[in-house]
């Protein structure tokens, strides 16, 4: 049997530059979503999909002699990210695929920030159960998630009200995972689970750089949002329409952000 494989569908040429502007929004501040991590001197951890990585970078400064490893399934990026990096002897990058992972290492720390919601819902247990095994004992697994992407908004047309509720309803993502991952985490078997919730509203400055980070999604996505919406044509309308919606005065766009922490007990 083939092992299960990852597709994520904001793969593009121009996703490392979405998510390295996405790490500079205050909605997705990885600076607050890692308070409360207190790292041992030496501690290894991971970046699970690691991304442009900014917060694998980071991680390295939280202690000293910390050892940070960044998996990521894209080559490109993965090539990237050791070059840039080829001279601070604390990281490494791998390519893993989360649902697969080729790996014999355990961590005392696994993050992993906004990924869960790019898998199918059939698929989230195997990818919360990898995590799990390559936790160290007394090891934490912090999954940073969100939900509302795409959410109803008014004003909005019949046409957009179905073509958001197209998106939401595709078997290849899962935007309502977040709500999931804590009772997961205990059928895991993980320990001292902890869930709190940021609701995070985007006005002024933070919603136009939302803007941008949902037309960077239009864009690297075309291909998913056209197999949904079946036509090109329809992509272009919800675009359109989308965007002028969440930009009309008075209108509201907020995500709930997700913050799940729990621990590998001793076994």
């Amino acid at each position: 049997m083939q092992p299960k494989q990852s597709n994520y569908v904001l793969e593009s040429k121009q996703e490392l530059t979405r998510l390295e502007y996405q790490s500079q929004i205050s909605a997705y501040d990885y600076k607050e979503e890692l308070k409360g991590l207190n790292l041992s001197p030496g501690a290894t951890v991971l970046d699970a999909g690691c991304g442009a990585g900014n917060v694998t970078a980071y991680l390295a400064t939280l202690a000293e002699g910390v050892q940070v490893t960044g998996w990521d399934i894209s080559k490109e990026r993965v090539s990237i990210l050791k070059q840039k990096y080829k001279n601070n002897s604390s990281l490494q990058f791998e390519v893993q695929d989360l649902l697969s992972p080729q790996n014999s290492s355990k961590f005392d720390l696994i993050l992993c920030r906004y990924v869960f919601h790019h898998f199918p819902s059939a698929q989230t247990q195997t990818l919360l159960s990898n995590l799990t095994r390559f936790l160290k004992p007394n090891g934490i697994l912090r999954v940073v998630e969100m939900e509302g992407l795409f959410s109803d908004i008014y004003p909005s047309s019949k046409f957009l009200r179905s073509a958001l509720k197209k998106i939401r309803g595709s078997s290849q993502i899962d935007l309502q995972v977040a709500r999931k991952i804590a009772p997961l985490f205990f059928e895991q078997g993980l320990q001292e689970v902890q869930c709190k919730i940021k609701n995070c509203d985007f006005r002024d400055k933070s919603l136009a750089q939302e803007i941008k980070n949902i037309e960077f999604r239009f864009e690297n996505a075309f291909s998913f949002f056209k197999k949904c919406l079946g036509s090109s044509l329809h992509v272009h309308k919800l675009r359109e329409e989308y965007l002028k919606a969440i930009s009309s005065p008075g209108a509201v766009l907020f995500y709930n952000n997700f913050l799940i922490t729990g621990k590998k007990q001793i076994t």
